[in-house]
């Protein structure tokens, strides 16, 4: 017989929250987690009272190595919880950076520091096999809702990702450059920069997403112009220009500038 020390913090809150919402069952928004935070949650109730591993190997990892785009105000939020250093991350695009994690059978594992050292790895080298098995996941998953307007569906949590592989988004029927919006890890909109009804369809998608969740993940809508990322703008008198004004306003000026190419 053991004791189990729980963490104070969990990948899903703090554990007290994470455990009434388990108890809870239906009655929570617990129902409403997809697929894949289900097989994360399961992953992470597995490890408890394990003893903490070595660094596996490099080589067990590569084939399991994703890209993860979040925001920098979630890695901030990750070392004010956990006392920790956030995983190693990359500025990408406004509030958006990316990271790397090994999305093993039995493990997730965040590429902090301390894997980049044991391995003596390069980041931009890890990630261009992290978005290489990314691509291998399936190159077009996406539902056109309305002429020249599309949301993913992959439901992996890893559908804002796919901004790094801009292939996919220019093979879709748009009409000028792919523009993106990310209001959830889940939920990638996609239109064309010409397309004066489709920046609307976007950006109204957008402001709804952040009238109902105010900590959307990217409320900044991004155009892939010059193999990179980088905020929209539009002239005045654009027939979407003011909805872009009242999403700039609600979110506030861009952190960061772009920094890592996505090509």
């Amino acid at each position: 017989m053991f004791r189990l020390t729980l963490p104070q913090e969990t990948p899903y809150g703090s554990m007290e929250d994470l455990l009434l919402r388990i108890q809870a069952g239906k009655r929570t928004n617990v129902q409403s987690m997809g697929g894949g935070r289900w097989k994360r949650l399961g992953r992470f109730l597995q490890q408890l009272g394990q003893p903490m591993s070595r660094v596996p190997a490099l080589a067990d990892v590569l084939p399991y190595l994703l890209p993860k785009v979040r925001t920098l105000d979630g890695y901030d939020a990750y070392e004010r919880n956990t006392g920790q250093p956030a995983p190693v991350h990359r500025p990408l695009c406004g509030n958006l950076a990316v990271s790397l994690v090994a999305d093993m059978p039995n493990q997730d594992l965040d590429l902090g520091a301390a894997q980049f050292q044991a391995w003596n790895a390069d980041f931009d080298v890890l990630f261009q096999r992290a978005r290489t098995n990314l691509l291998a996941r399936g190159e077009q998953n996406f539902r056109e809702i309305r002429p020249g307007c599309y949301g993913s569906s992959w439901q992996d949590e890893l559908d804002g990702s796919r901004i790094l592989l801009p292939g996919i988004l220019q093979a879709l029927a748009l009409t000028g450059d792919p523009v993106a919006g990310l209001p959830g890890r889940s939920t990638l909109l996609v239109t064309g920069s010409e397309d004066a009804k489709g920046l609307v369809w976007l950006l109204e998608s957008l402001l709804e997403h952040l009238d109902q969740n105010p900590g959307a993940a990217n409320a900044t809508p991004l155009r892939y112009r010059n193999l990179r990322w980088e905020p929209l703008q539009l002239p005045e008198g654009h027939p979407a220009a003011d909805l872009l004004a009242r999403l700039q306003a609600r979110r506030g000026p861009d952190r960061r500038h772009p920094d890592l190419r996505a090509a």
